[in-house]
Order: structure tokens, then C-alpha cells, then sequence
């Protein structure tokens, strides 16, 4: 019911200072890991990750020079800018409105409604969600930023030819009240905010289809679809094995939804059997399609998965 009941917080702070690592930031986070050592790998792989970019972007300004790199990455945000007014423009303007319900917080079983006013006029498009639920007890509280970043997802889906930079969203207007559900600051809870960003590309989904039904897209299925598992290897280590397992995402004028997929909010992806099985003590007795689990309709949604998995350690 509150931010501090859903783990260490840790505010942004340098990690490093003139290319030094501080070991005492460091120790804090893998003494709140039950796998220190992958937690460090993970670190290190970003870090490198970043020192690479960092390399790469030195050597394009060294062969092009600060003011044509410049130029170019302003090109690039205002082509897509451009592109997105020219999408914009292209529907009816007006207002279209939907939407949909999470079942409850987990705490209070009341309906959470998620509910969007979209409205279109020339070129710029505003998205309203003042009617929205409340702030919620529970964990399913979003905060603004979260709100944008899923419309952003849901607009990519809807008019996939924009680029993916800040111009995407430059004709596009937000409204989120610090009043609704979707608009919160700590300490509201936000640990189960997958489950409500889904239900928000989802609500974008269906208002859009009200404005132009021919490049409708149906919702996915509605939910994050997380697997952890965590036990003592037979030597006394732990293991923590967290994946994603999919589920058939929404069909759409053109085809149908695809089966098994992951959610339609990340670049995240389905680990295979054989990887799994190899890092972890379990065994995949069935990994399959589920029959008949897709919408009907010329362009049905995808299947979803059915899973059976034998833990081999205690």
C-alpha cells in the first residue's frame, strides 16, 4: 500500500566519478540480491555497454564533426515530428472515447477504470484520461511518466512508419490528472504497474479504432505473464530463474494477432526451453500452444501458452 513496502529505493547517484566504480554503491546493491554475482554481471554488461556508445558516438563526431552530428539527430526528430503531424492529420478530427477496467488493486475489489478522451484536431492529437480511476491502495498505480511511455508504444503500433525518437511525440498532448490512478507520485504503490500500462495501450488501442477502424489493432492479452522461480541448487547455491512466457497479442485488419508472443511494452524476449533448462535445475514437461485459445474472426487473435515445468532442486 506504500512505495517503501516494495524494496530498497535508491534515488539516481553517480556510480562512478572520473571512470572510478564506488564499491560501496555496489556492495549495497548485491547485498540485496539473492544472486550477487549475476546481479554484478548485469552491471558490468551495462557499463561496457555504455562505454561503447560512449567510443562510438566519439568516433562519429571525430569523422563528421559536432555541428553536422548535430544537425543530423535534429533532422531525425523533426522527420518524425513531421511524420506523426501527417498521421494526425490524416484522421477525422473529433473526439473518440474508451474504456476498460482492471479488475481490482488487491486490496479493495473495486473495478479500476482506465478511460481515455482522444481528440483530434488538424494535425495535433490530445489524450485525455481525466476520467480515470482514483489513486489506488494497491500496487496498480502508474506515475505520468509511465502513462506517456505507454501511449508513445501504443501511437508506434498504430503508425509504425514515425520513427522512434522525442519527435514522435511533439503533436501530441497529455492530460493525467494527479487525481487519476494513472498520475501518481510516491509513496503511492506502483509495484504491479505492468498490469495497468497494458490496460493503457489497450484503452489507446480501442479509441483510435473508433477513429479509423480500418488500421485498428486489437488489444494483447492482457497481462505481463511473468515466471520467477527461485530454490537451492543440490551443491547449496541459489537460483533465481525469472523469464516471460507469451501469450496471443491482438489481430488486425491486415492479420492475424501473433501466437505466443511477448507484450507489445518492451524489447524483452521468451527465453528458449533449451536455455532454461541449461542455467536452471527444471524441465519443461510441455511447452505448447494452447488450442483454441484465440478470438475468433477473419483476422483472429493469437494463441496463447500452456507451460508444465518440474522444479529438480529443492
Amino acid at each position: 500500500t506504500e512505495s517503501f513496502q516494495e524494496g530498497v529505493r535508491i534515488p539516481p547517484v553517480r556510480l562512478a566519478r572520473a571512470g572510478v566504480i564506488d564499491e560501496d554503491i555496489v556492495a549495497i546493491l548485491a547485498a540485496n540480491s539473492r544472486v550477487p554475482v549475476s546481479n554484478r554481471g548485469d552491471l558490468a554488461g551495462q557499463l561496457n555497454a555504455l562505454d561503447l556508445g560512449e567510443k562510438r558516438l566519439n568516433a562519429l563526431l571525430d569523422d563528421y564533426g559536432e555541428a553536422t552530428v548535430t544537425a543530423a539527430l535534429d533532422a531525425f526528430t523533426a522527420r518524425a515530428e513531421a511524420l506523426m503531424r501527417d498521421a494526425v492529420a490524416a484522421l477525422p478530427d473529433g473526439t473518440f472515447s474508451f474504456e476498460d477496467f482492471l479488475d481490482n488493486d488487491g486490496i479493495v475489489d473495486t473495478p479500476l477504470r482506465i478511460a481515455l478522451d482522444l481528440t483530434v484536431t488538424a494535425d495535433r492529437m490530445t489524450l485525455d484520461f481525466s476520467r480515470s480511476s482514483p489513486p489506488c491502495r494497491g500496487p496498480l498505480n502508474i506515475a505520468r511518466s509511465t502513462a506517456v511511455a505507454c501511449c508513445y508504444v501504443a501511437l508506434k503500433h498504430v503508425f509504425p512508419d514515425v520513427p522512434a525518437n522525442a519527435g514522435c511525440l511533439a503533436p501530441i498532448d497529455f492530460v493525467i490528472p494527479e487525481t487519476t490512478l494513472l498520475g501518481v507520485s510516491a509513496p503511492k504503490p506502483v509495484g504491479g504497474y505492468t498490469e495497468t500500462i497494458l490496460r493503457v495501450i489497450g484503452v489507446v488501442f480501442g479509441a483510435l479504432a473508433r477513429a479509423v477502424p480500418e488500421r485498428a489493432t486489437a488489444g494483447p492479452f492482457g497481462t505481463i505473464n511473468a515466471l520467477s522461480l527461485a530454490g537451492h541448487r543440490d551443491d547449496g547455491s541459489r537460483f533465481v530463474m525469472f523469464s516471460f512466457y507469451g501469450g496471443g497479442l491482438g489481430g488486425n485488419p491486415e492479420s492475424d494477432g501473433l501466437n505466443h508472443a511477448n507484450n507489445p511494452i518492451s524489447t524483452a524476449t521468451i527465453p528458449p526451453v533449451e536455455i532454461l533448462e541449461a542455467a536452471y535445475p527444471v524441465m519443461f514437461t510441455q511447452w505448447a500452444l494452447r488450442p483454441d485459445s484465440a478470438g475468433a474472426g477473419r483476422h483472429r487473435g493469437g494463441l496463447g501458452a500452456v507451460y508444465e515445468i518440474e522444479v529438480l532442486a529443492k
